[in-house]
């Protein structure tokens, strides 16, 4: 999938032709590959007279892992405070 944009002025800004950013999260089964980001490629000034052109780079596969946090919460409230409060 690709987009363009104009602006107020009546520039275009042309995203995600082949520069895109894939996610893929992994599955029991299967994973799942998404576009998470388009990356500009080409700005046309409003008249077309200007015109600039973005090529990337192609990165390498970056696997982040997993993260598991547990926080306990001790709030120190008794049930007969909250009778006080209504």
């Amino acid at each position: 999938m690709s987009f363009n944009i104009r602006d107020e002025n009546g520039d275009q800004f042309g995203f995600g032709e082949s520069a895109r950013e894939t996610t893929v999260t992994p599955g029991t089964d299967f994973q799942i590959n998404s576009t998470s980001g388009w990356l500009l490629e080409q700005m046309i000034s409003q008249n077309g007279r200007d015109t600039v052109s973005f090529t990337y780079n192609p990165t390498a596969r970056v696997q982040i892992p997993d993260i598991t946090e547990v926080w306990t919460v001790v709030d120190n409230v008794s049930n007969w405070d909250l009778h006080l409060l209504m």
